[in-house]
């Protein structure tokens, strides 16, 4: 997740030439350095791209929870049931049904928990294409900028808003890449 962030900074950083502003005098443009700040997580997450993840990951999280209470539900009900029959049933028999209850449990545990770790798995691999599409955007755009250097507003201890460039990279991206939704959610 974190990955394409540092790869971004690094790029922009590395990559990009020291670009003088227009008109500035040869012996000057040494002295010339653009610094631009960007807060990544806004970039995502106010991206047309980023609001289809986000929404995406918070219907399929409510519908998780939702399935996840039904099943709470059956299962206490099924539980409560078992409980109320111990005392007609013999110990062998009465074993035998709450063992059964139980490995059944831990498999919908199981299951359960394997659709969380799915819907992480998903939003990371979403971050991640939203990273790899941005990439080019963003040098494009510290180009077009003639930008020094772009770094993650949140690890900056103080600067100007004048040089956060978060809102026009958002238009950028969302105008390059939109809301990249070329993939079957599920």
């Amino acid at each position: 997740m974190r990955a394409w962030r540092l790869g971004l900074a690094l790029a922009v950083s590395v990559l990009l030439p020291l670009a003088p502003l227009p008109g500035t005098p040869v012996a000057a443009q040494n002295a010339v350095t653009r610094i631009y700040t960007l807060d990544q997580e806004q970039l995502f997450s106010e991206s047309d791209f980023g609001k289809r993840v986000l929404a995406e990951i918070n219907r399929r999280s409510t519908a998780l929870a939702e399935e996840n209470r039904n099943i709470e539900e059956t299962l206490g009900a099924e539980e409560q049931d078992l409980t109320n029959r111990r005392p007609t049933l013999d110990v062998a028999e009465f074993r035998l049904l709450a063992d059964e209850f139980d490995l059944r449990v831990e498999e919908i545990r199981k299951t359960q928990a394997q659709k969380t770790v799915d819907l992480n798995n998903w939003l990371d691999q979403e971050r991640q294409r939203f990273g790899e599409a941005v990439f080019p955007v963003m040098l494009q755009l510290a180009q077009d900028l003639g930008a020094s250097v772009i770094l993650d507003r949140r690890t900056v201890i103080m600067a100007s808003d004048q040089i956060d460039i978060t809102p026009l990279a958002i238009s950028e991206v969302n105008n390059a890449i939109g809301d990249g939704d070329n993939s079957d959610p599920q």
